[in-house]
């Protein structure tokens, strides 16, 4: 099993949030509220919906795929 220091975790999701062009701050809190909810035992809640997000909120701004 692997296993992942929440804050190194909640500091990559932050970053895949930021690359579509969220503020750093709504970035963090994303990624916090996400790690959040695997720390809580929600894991369907957590950071396995971070594809998803990106790709609805991909959508929504118009662009075909993140920004690189």
């Amino acid at each position: 099993m692997l296993y992942i220091q929440h804050n190194d975790l909640a500091s990559f999701v932050a970053s895949i949030f930021s690359q579509i062009a969220c503020s750093i701050e709504e970035s963090q809190r994303i990624a916090h509220y996400l790690v959040s909810a695997n720390l809580s035992g929600h894991d369907s809640h957590g950071v396995v919906r971070v594809p998803r997000y990106v790709q609805n909120e991909t959508r929504r701004r118009g662009h075909s795929r993140p920004r690189s």
